[in-house]
């Protein structure tokens, strides 16, 4: 099987925000990353893996409200 990968350019903000969460997994986990491990991934478990949906929403939800988006505006 041939794999095609591409490569894209990041702007400054995003690559910061992958190297925050890198920083935070090897904080977390004592180690790198490997290929299958969520860069993005639970904080509150002992292994690393994905956010669920909903504790993505609840957490999109209270940043949201930490800098001032009235509830109206979240829930629309």
């Amino acid at each position: 099987m041939v794999q095609l990968l591409r490569s894209t350019r990041l702007s400054p903000e995003v690559r910061q925000a992958i190297e925050r969460q890198l920083d935070a997994f090897r904080e977390k986990f004592g180690r790198d990353p490997n290929g299958d491990d969520p860069i993005f991934f639970d904080p509150d478990v002992d292994d690393p893996v994905p956010l669920s949906d909903e504790k993505y929403e609840r957490m999109m939800i209270e940043a949201m409200a930490e800098v001032g988006i009235s509830q109206a505006m979240i829930f629309a």
